[in-house]
């Protein structure tokens, strides 16, 4: 077989296991941005994607919390506070959004369908609220329909990107903990189970209105966490906001260009993101950290590839295995459901539901992440493959296998497994879309008497083990 590397059992080969940790079911979960707007969660097609992702958590609403009211259509947005607080392109995406939801006829907010969104999933649930405009009665009555219907709210987020230069003319680190701290003591005092988080300001750009930001927050004690959004950059050009506003072209071919894109990722996970993650914990004190949004920077580049496909998977298993990502306790992706490419796994086109190269990733993570007890171990097998063995009491559950290379790997049992199911999936390239049948694959088998496995380049595989001699 063409380009194999046999790795020998890997039971023998623990001095290069990295790391072990223990799962965090509410680190899988989707923020719901526009998925209201775009999708019918009434319809049983839809909800039956859905349920095949099984979200441990919710955020709602999303993308537009910092200007949300319960009393009115849709998000209940006044376009004039936009036009006020936020001076980037978000008031031409409301007007936007306004203009659909008339087409539409929409006529409710989208709290009601929130609502029966949670409930269907029974997925716990974080809510951004909008601490620019809305009153805190307001805010309180958000919180009171949710328990009122059942929905266990497990975290409050007092506002969303708040530190972004939009928002500069007028808010600053002293006008946001005066927008917060007395509202926090509020919602404590009538939700004392329910955890605040507060927007932290980015650490990375070494901007001095950032720095001050955090060191005013970092001295305050209302909170119980801070909130940080994650946007992995790979693609070289200007990006704003968690996307790509221009790009640069790289390598000579397709496959040279995503092949650097590989290496930048590979360092994001083992340097980047760690020392990022770790000058938050040395500002904040190892406070508890929420990440209500990450995905790659929004591309045109890798939007809905194979490589996005397998980003999403090592993140979420690299943040359940490391130690430096320990202190991470919420994490929902960008969008669970709109009308973009790049941030959304489920994509309304035209009526209907297309699932994006996430999707599939999502779902073949969605058992472990609903299980308990479940403690999580890497093995480098290669720089660019990676084993992810999950334990349950000692016994192995699952494995885990990111192969970002264009390599075929054997990987051993220390014992012949009786019964396994194994899920794959896997692509011709790393830029590969789902648009072409074949490029793509997804792949169910039921195999007994296994003792080893040949792991495809560019794939995912999850072998669930039914039985163990």
């Amino acid at each position: 077989m063409k380009n194999l590397t046999l790795i020998v059992c890997l039971s023998l080969i623990a001095v290069c296991s990295l790391s072990q940790n223990s799962i965090r079911p509410n680190v899988f979960g989707f923020s719901t941005n526009t998925t209201f707007t775009f999708h019918n969660v009434y319809d049983s097609i839809f909800m039956n994607q859905v349920i095949q992702l099984s979200p441990n958590l919710l955020r709602f609403p999303g993308g537009f919390g910092n200007f949300y009211h319960p009393d009115g259509v849709g998000y209940g947005i006044n376009i004039n506070e936009v036009n006020k607080y936020h001076k980037g392109v978000l008031p031409k995406r409301v007007t936007g959004i306004q203009n659909y939801e008339r087409k539409k006829k929409i006529n409710k907010n989208y709290i009601y369908d929130f609502i029966y969104l949670a409930k269907y999933l029974n997925s716990k649930v974080i809510v951004d609220v909008n601490i620019l405009t809305a009153s805190s009665d307001e805010i309180i009555k958000i919180i009171d329909k949710l328990v009122e219907n059942n929905i266990n709210v497990v975290g409050i987020e007092l506002g969303s990107e708040l530190s972004n230069r939009s928002y500069m003319h007028l808010i600053d680190g002293d006008k946001y903990i005066q927008l917060t701290k007395n509202l926090a003591i509020e919602l404590k005092s009538i939700f004392p189970n329910i955890l605040l988080g507060v927007v932290a300001a980015p650490v990375t750009r070494g901007q001095e209105r950032h720095n001050y930001w955090n060191e005013l927050l970092a001295k305050e004690d209302f909170y119980d966490a801070i909130i940080i959004h994650s946007y992995a950059k790979v693609t070289k050009g200007r990006d704003k906001d968690g996307k790509m506003v221009s790009e640069i072209p790289e390598g000579k071919s397709q496959r040279e260009a995503f092949f650097l894109y590989r290496e930048r990722i590979i360092n994001y996970f083992n340097n980047i993101y760690p020392e990022e993650i770790g000058l938050n914990n040395s500002i904040f004190s190892e406070k508890a950290i929420w990440i209500t949004e990450w995905n790659l920077q929004m591309s045109k580049i890798t939007g809905n590839t194979l490589f996005q496909a397998i980003y999403v998977a090592n993140y979420l298993l690299e943040i359940s295995v490391s130690k430096n990502f320990s202190n991470i306790e919420l994490a929902t992706y960008h969008n669970l459901a709109g009308r973009d490419v790049s941030g959304s796994v489920l994509m309304n086109r035209s009526g209907l539901t297309e699932t994006h190269t996430t999707f599939h990733p999502f779902q073949m993570l969605s058992e472990m992440f609903n299980q308990k007890n479940l403690t999580i171990d890497k093995t480098r097998v290669t720089n660019f493959c990676y084993l992810y063995s999950c334990e349950e009491n000692n016994n192995e559950k699952y494995r885990y296998i990111i192969n970002w290379s264009s390599e075929f790997h054997k990987i051993s049992f220390k014992q012949v497994l009786s019964q396994i199911t194994l899920k794959e999936y896997f692509g011709k390239e790393l830029y590969c879309n789902n648009k072409k049948k074949g490029d793509i694959n997804y792949t169910i088998s039921d195999l007994e008497n296994i003792s080893e496995l040949t792991i495809k380049p560019y794939s995912i595989t999850l072998v669930t083990i039914n039985n163990e001699r």
